[in-house]
């Protein structure tokens, strides 16, 4: 579900998002994989603005016009094929654990 946009810092705060660069696969599209390439946006959807927690590219195609992407929340990733780069290990051990608990498969060698 997506968060008002006044919340924006607490999506921050609550959530350890996947950085950018990782790459996924999300509910109903089991033949695409997605590469997110942008945190926390903002979306206009029927003339309503929304945010949401990743935008995403299909993996490997990349970028390739403004309909090639897609909004989506982390309750609709499945499986995590990559983690971006992130600078740091223990972050991205606790991105593992963390997704590891909510029941996502992991397909990467960390």
């Amino acid at each position: 579900m997506s968060e008002n946009l006044k919340s924006f810092p607490e999506i921050l705060k609550i959530r350890r998002l996947l950085p950018i660069g990782s790459v996924v696969k999300i509910k109903g599209e089991d033949k695409l994989k997605y590469m997110i390439i942008s945190n926390v946006m903002k979306h206009d959807e029927d003339g309503e603005t929304k945010a949401y927690e990743y935008m995403a590219c299909v993996y490997p195609v990349g970028f390739v016009d403004n309909e090639s992407h897609i909004f989506f929340d982390d309750e609709s990733i499945t499986d995590i094929y990559s983690i971006g780069y992130t600078g740091d290990k223990e972050f991205d051990k606790r991105i593992i654990t963390q997704n590891v608990l909510a029941g996502k498969k992991l397909h990467i060698n960390k």
